[in-house]
């Protein structure tokens, strides 16, 4: 897959090469600061997309991105070497002995407009990104059919954080550009030795811990589907992200941006694991801080410039914890409290101190955040500093028209950063892995936000709690489930709607489907799309008052204006039919001109069938790769969850019939499909007008 519509595309690598650094270069080695210590040694990416050149062919690109490679390799030797272990010392240090830089040219037979960013899982690993086997990085080209250029950067954590890929990626692009740069990054360590006699904070011991091997990723972590790890894109205008910011200084103190998103990021994912019966689970979040404008505080101007340039790690790990029932109960503006309260120790000299001296007693053994450790969800956010000057980054070919990060399959840590959009600063293209389920509860709670009430003379839609107790097969209460509808028959034609039909496969249709896929011979799959009416979007303006319990203190008399539909609105089943049809639309189905619920798609000689009966949805192919694609590609964008033994469930359309429900119509695959149609009319029967009766 990684294809919007659903299909994959394939991605050949045309060249392994390797670049070493131009001379002069010396072999040398470069130990590990305690701050490197401290970062897991795990692999991540930075992808850049560039639109068509509009000079120069791809080969005479590729030359000189090698060219200037080397050249700049010169500059950041570590990157061209690898870890080893350093006998003399002791320990693991950098080996810069210009082993060189594994660099990939690709092509692959897609477009750039093609791409599902939204589920990065299936376009990016193993396709516009390769694998470091070795070494400290890798670079690999591609070329899309369309003609842009993706340059994804590979790198080990432990060595290069997202200043210092900054750094590498801006003196790259100079280097290309101008054959030249004035970026030159400091390798000292001299200013990072610890303190005699070392001295820390009990706050330090709260932070670190000894670093704990993660298990096998190629194990399951769960039994539940909903909480596999996957990788996913998000684009946030710059109004919503200040209406964020609003929300969670109402208490008189301003925050930032990112403290406000990382609280709504929190409560949100808080609220997931209390929806999920979690409650007594602890959820942690991590924010990683700088330390280079901390450490060069009070210092002379060289240790200053010194600190700036640094490459490496120069990061704290400060976090909160909280359970989920704590967090739930809280206004934004009081979890951004808690968010400033662990965040605000971490951002002085002394503290990044603390950690050198901390860190030095257990050296060369690696430390890890204690936010990882043990049960419940943790996750990382982080703002993206790797990202910060985008649009300085020009090789030559053009403006990056959209970057971001990625962090490979064998990961197994929840991880958020927030990147600048290229196009407008003020919006935000953030990059979430977390585990599926957290995701699918963020996206639905972005159905309505809170607006003045635009009504004089009318009151909102009014809305309902439903409650209801889910109970095991021996009647003992499991789970209590609250679901918020809308008040439907208060609604007004032509003012809070105006169509409400949504076409319903009939039965006879469900017949023949039945009929064609027996003929054929495939298996048939059925699907209950969760929330499905949640992923309508209105097309009309409507408003809902706050609900019962959740009323903002501010603004009591705001109302909320609806982006999706609730459950109980006339419109909602409409809303959702609009929706999964374009969908189905642009993933390249054809509409059925009579069976307007039909869907077909041909590939080849093999083609996928998809009826549509309200959220129900049954559908098969000739080719079962086919279904198992499509049946990703709704699970990724619907939550549904489609088994074959579901295909049971299709029998309540036949509930007409008696007898049991392993009894139902048979159409043997041998019999043919050749149309019969039967009659049974009384020919001008009625004595008064002639009418036939049929």
């Amino acid at each position: 897959m990684g294809i919007n519509g659903g299909d994959t595309f394939s991605v050949k690598v045309i060249e392994n090469a390797v670049v070493h650094a131009a001379e002069p270069w010396k072999d040398h080695w470069v130990p590990f600061t305690n701050f490197d210590l401290v970062v897991p040694p795990f692999d991540n990416s930075s992808i850049f997309f560039f639109k068509k050149p509009s000079h120069g062919s791809f080969t005479t690109i590729i030359d000189s991105l090698k060219n200037s490679l080397s050249q700049v390799l010169s500059i950041f030797p570590p990157l061209a070497g690898k870890i080893e272990w350093n006998g003399d010392i002791g320990e693991n240090q950098i080996h810069c002995n210009n082993q060189g830089v594994d660099f990939v040219v690709a092509v692959a037979d897609v477009q750039l407009k093609q791409l599902n960013f939204y589920s990065l899982d299936e376009c990016v690993e193993g396709k516009l990104t390769s694998r470091n086997n070795r070494g400290i990085i890798n670079v690999q080209v591609t070329k899309l059919s369309c003609g842009g250029i993706v340059i994804s950067f590979l790198n080990n954590h432990r060595i290069v954080d997202g200043y210092s890929a900054n750094m590498f990626m801006s003196a790259w692009a100079d280097m290309t550009r101008h054959k030249t740069t004035f970026i030159r990054p400091s390798f000292e360590r001299s200013y990072l030795k610890p303190r005699s006699p070392t001295t820390y904070s009990p706050l330090i011991e709260d932070m670190f811990t000894m670093f704990q091997p993660p298990p096998n990723p190629t194990e399951d972590i769960s039994d539940d589907d909903d909480y596999i790890l996957v990788n996913r894109l998000y684009y946030i205008k710059g109004e919503q992200l200040i209406k964020l910011q609003m929300l969670a200084s109402e208490n008189g103190c301003k925050r930032s941006k990112v403290v406000s998103f990382t609280s709504f990021l929190w409560k949100q994912v808080a609220m997931s694991m209390e929806d999920s019966g979690k409650h007594s689970e602890v959820c942690n979040i991590e924010v990683p801080v700088d330390g280079r404008k901390r450490l060069s505080d009070k210092c002379d101007d060289e240790k200053g410039k010194q600190m700036n340039s640094y490459f490496g790690n120069l990061i704290s790990l400060p976090f909160g914890s909280k359970i989920p029932q704590e967090l739930k109960g809280m206004s934004l503006s009081n979890v951004a409290s808690e968010v400033h309260k662990f965040l605000e120790p971490a951002t002085t000299k002394e503290h990044f101190l603390d950690i050198i001296d901390f860190v030095e007693e257990y050296r060369p053994r690696p430390l890890m955040s204690k936010a990882f450790v043990g049960d419940g969800m943790a996750f990382a956010v982080s703002a993206g500093q790797r990202f910060e000057t985008m649009n300085e980054i020009d090789f030559g070919f053009g403006k990056v028209t959209f970057g971001t990060c990625h962090l490979p399959s064998n990961r197994i840590d929840s991880f958020v950063m927030a990147m600048c959009s290229p196009k407008n600063n003020e919006d935000w293209v953030v990059f979430m892995r977390m585990p599926k389920k957290h995701l699918n509860y963020i996206e639905i709670q972005g159905c309505y936000r809170l607006v003045p009430n635009p009504y004089k003379n009318k009151e909102p839609i009014k809305t309902k709690w439903i409650f209801k107790n889910k109970k095991d097969e021996n009647g003992v209460v499991v789970r209590n489930k609250a679901h918020l509808v809308a008040k439907g028959f208060c609604q007004q034609d032509g003012i809070d709607y105006n169509e409400t039909f949504a076409p319903v496969a009939r039965i006879e249709a469900i017949r023949m489907f039945l009929a064609y896929v027996a003929y054929k011979n495939f298996t048939v799959y059925q699907m209950d799309v969760k929330t499905a009416f949640l992923n309508g979007v209105l097309k009309e303006e409507v408003y809902v008052d706050q609900q019962e319990g959740f009323v903002n203190s501010k603004h009591p008399d705001y109302v909320y204006r609806l982006d999706k539909a609730l459950y109980g609105l006339k419109q909602a089943p409409r809303a959702w039919h609009d929706v999964v049809t374009a969908f189905l639309l642009k993933s390249g189905f054809n509409k059925g001109s009579i069976d307007t619920t039909l869907f077909i798609k041909r590939q080849g000689s093999d083609i996928i069938l998809f009826q549509i009966y309200v959220d129900d949805i049954i559908f098969g192919s000739t080719n079962s790769k086919y279904c198992k694609n499509f049946s990703a590609l709704m699970i990724s964008k619907y939550q549904t969850n489609p088994k074959e033994s579901h295909f049971q469930a299709v029998k309540r359309i036949f509930r007409y019939l008696k007898g049991t429900l392993n009894l139902g119509l048979w159409y043997p695959k041998d019999t043919g499909f050749q149309l019969v149609a039967y009659l049974d009319a009384d020919h001008a029967g009625c004595k008064l007008d002639r009418k036939c009766t049929s």
